[in-house]
């Protein structure tokens, strides 16, 4: 009979089926499916104004006031929300190609945004070659080849070198497995001694993308470009041009372009993002990743990362001097010369951990480049970069308002009143909200021996936000921090395509605990395999995603 199993694994109690009710209202903690994600999003989204409203509403209702709790220690919490300064920063120019007349195109953004639809990018790459992978059903055939001639028109409308046609194309055929497909590519490309810059990946669901990553990271070392069916109709059917565009801005960065710069002086700096991502509740065999990433170039534009991963649920990083040390030699391979000032942004840590980063994270950085030469001492600025908070700002008056979350403008910044009268920190809203209220992000200067003037702190930190390359919009933070969270996202997709497929055997942290010693050896070498899975093939390491 078909039963649910529920007690321990020692003492199992059954129950008949039939006999059970789902009961409503339970938390859901596995992954959504993209309709899912997208409706409850939707859903929760609330505009400024109706969301102030909704808190002032709130707070009457909760009578804080008559609580003798509050009472006893003299605490009174007000109605109505507190008024505070804000102001709009300039934002930065951005350069993008020359135009007909061999005249440097400048763009300056307004509200967060920018139209560079009819620029050539900064710096566009070559695409030699590509191949064209589909694991849909054979009779979409002609709708991918209008893809593919929609796209390789937009790549070619804003400077990148591009082929007609793809120098391959493989269908998945029913048993095929995502390995198998890309093996023939990879054959093909070594029979006839063929580079070949770029896979597009046309997905059957979303679920294949973690092995399709995995194969051409970490196996056969090829650039890929996934496409969900959706996308390729958006393409191929609606011609969607900001959709090609958008594609467009992820190839060029992807096979080594610039797609815009700022228009200021190349100064002599290193700005890193440091990002550590954890496993979920349910996720109890996984690692924790930790990606350190900087930039290569004097004008901060390229990026590269270095990942490792580390015990599950440990925010400092166990790794850091390799890490960075590994930034800091490809700075000066690139440049010739090191960097006089070094700027770190650091994502994911809490106020309780701030000494903890000061005691360990900053003199791993010093000893770094103690590493690196005996009488290196850089200028290290060291910043904490925090999404996870409650606070949010409404504009007083409706007009200064923007888009149909009718939000704080992109550039307000707030470092008065409601920051700590202790820390030296600020708010900044560095992005449009295009759905919902506006998250602005807060930032804690913990250490600055530059003794950069707090306009100027401000203002680099904002112009960051304009260079995440693969929108012309600036994001919410600084791009080495975005970086940083996209290189952990794909060392997290290698690890669960290995985990899948069996190549590595699923082990947590807890497990050793638990056993004792004599399964901790096993405990290492289950991490040893991961480190190994997420080391990218050579032709590669200089790919964010």
């Amino acid at each position: 009979l078909p039963l649910v199993q529920v007690g321990s694994k020692s003492k199992p109690i059954y129950f008949p089926v039939e006999l059970c009710q789902v009961a409503n209202c339970q938390r859901y903690n596995k992954k959504l499916k993209a309709c899912q994600t997208t409706s409850i999003i939707r859903f929760a989204s609330t505009d400024a104004p109706t969301r102030n409203l909704k808190c002032i509403d709130m707070v009457k209702k909760s009578n804080f006031n008559s609580d003798p709790f509050l009472k006893s220690f003299g605490v009174q919490i007000k109605a109505e929300p507190m008024i505070v300064d804000g102001r709009v920063l300039p934002p930065p120019r951005l350069e993008y190609g020359k135009g007909n007349g061999g005249r440097q195109i400048i763009l300056t953004p307004k509200d967060g945004a920018w139209n560079s639809n009819e620029f050539k990018f900064f710096e566009s790459a070559s695409c030699e070659s590509f191949a064209f992978v589909s694991f849909l059903p054979p009779h979409k055939a002609s709708m991918l080849q209008e893809f593919c001639l929609q796209i390789v028109r937009t790549c070619r409308s804003t400077g990148i070198v591009m082929p007609d046609r793809p120098k391959y194309y493989e269908q998945a055929h029913k048993n095929d497995s995502v390995e198998m497909v890309f093996k023939r590519i990879a054959d093909k490309c070594d029979r006839d001694g063929i580079k070949c810059d770029l896979v597009f990946v046309a997905l059957f669901s979303s679920e294949q993308y973690a092995q399709v990553k995995s194969c051409g990271d970490i196996t056969f070392g090829l650039v890929t470009q996934c496409i969900l069916p959706r996308t390729i109709s958006d393409v191929a059917v609606k011609k969607s041009y900001s959709t090609m565009l958008n594609i467009a801005m992820k190839i060029n960065m992807k096979i080594g372009g610039i797609n815009t710069k700022l228009q200021e002086d190349e100064n002599n700096a290193l700005v890193i993002g440091v990002d550590v991502v954890h496993p979920s509740a349910v996720e109890t065999h996984l690692p924790s990743i930790a990606s350190v990433v900087g930039n290569v170039d004097g004008s901060v534009t390229k990026f590269h990362a270095s990942v490792k991963i580390q015990p599950a649920k440990q925010e400092l990083i166990t790794g850091f001097i390799e890490q960075f040390s590994d930034r800091l030699l490809e700075y000066v391979d690139v440049n010739g010369i090191a960097p006089k000032n070094i700027i770190v942004y650091r994502d994911g840590v809490s106020e309780g951990q701030f000494m903890q980063v000061l005691e360990e994270e900053l003199p791993a950085l010093r000893r770094a480049c103690k590493s690196f030469a005996s009488n290196y001492r850089p200028l290290i600025t060291f910043i904490v970069v925090q999404k996870r908070h409650h606070a949010r700002f409404v504009c007083c008056h409706e007009a200064a308002a923007r888009g149909r979350g009718k939000n704080i403008p992109a550039g307000t910044v707030i470092d008065r009143v409601v920051t700590s009268p202790n820390e030296y920190d600020f708010f900044l809203c560095s992005h449009h909200g295009i759905q919902g209220t506006s998250r602005p992000t807060r930032y804690y200067v913990l250490f600055d021996e530059s003794n950069m003037d707090v306009n100027a702190m401000q203002s680099i930190t904002y112009y960051l936000c304009h260079l995440y390359g693969r929108c012309a919009r600036s994001v919410s933070i600084p791009a080495p921090v975005y970086f940083a969270d996209l290189a952990c996202a794909r060392a997290r997709y290698h690890i669960l395509a290995a985990l899948n497929s069996g190549l590595v055997e699923k082990f947590s942290d807890e497990d050793s605990k638990r056993t004792g010693s004599s399964s901790s050896s096993k405990a290492e070498s289950v991490k040893t395999e991961l480190a190994n899975i997420i080391a990218l093939h050579k032709r590669v390491k200089k790919v964010i995603s």
